[in-house]
């Protein structure tokens, strides 16, 4: 897969990204306005005349010359959902709500265009959802909207971000947020 950024002439984020699908001999083009869905179109492609690779770009040749580009890993942000757990290490049912979390919120980040799921761990009676976004402004937006609109305890969730290569985490939900935040 291949995502690339362009910032409008509004200063609003859009991306275009592609992928192929091997099964279907065919690439998927996906853009859009970053948070929100995108619209996709196919394109066909034969692995066995083209590699992968010539072929996302040849894809994405006319969104490069508008003037998309990849932002670098280390200019996205971090930004952790937390939950406090029952136990220390968590329950069964708390483990299967971090795996469900994790595999459809990065469904939820990847059609926004915002992201992805980087990944969870849980222990010490908290349960930790890590994902990389490329903006705060539509990425935890996009993340609250998830557990608002599934279901996923938004009001007790705890979300935070940081930089890439940052030190310390900024709590961003709940605004009345105390304490100091640990992953």
């Amino acid at each position: 897969m291949i995502k690339l950024y362009k910032a409008d002439t509004e200063g609003k984020l859009r991306y275009a990204e592609a992928w192929t699908v091997e099964s279907a001999k065919s690439i998927i083009l996906h853009t859009g306005s970053v948070g929100r869905d995108g619209k996709k179109q196919s394109f066909s492609w034969d692995a066995t005349t083209e590699d992968e690779q010539t072929a996302l770009e040849r894809v994405l040749a006319s969104a490069r010359k508008d003037g998309y580009a990849e932002i670098p890993l280390d200019e996205h942000l971090w930004a952790v959902i937390q939950f406090r757990m029952k136990s220390a290490m968590g329950t069964k049912r708390e483990l299967q709500k971090r795996h469900r979390i994790e595999k459809n919120l990065d469904t939820v980040l990847g059609w926004k265009g915002v992201g992805h799921v980087d990944g969870g761990d849980t222990g010490e009676f908290k349960m930790n959802i890590f994902t990389l976004v490329v903006n705060e402004e539509q990425g935890v937006p996009a993340i609250k909207g998830y557990l608002r609109k599934y279901h996923e305890d938004l009001h007790n969730a705890t979300i935070a971000v940081r930089a890439y290569a940052g030190d310390g985490y900024r709590v961003v939900h709940p605004a009345d947020y105390e304490g100091a935040f640990e992953v």
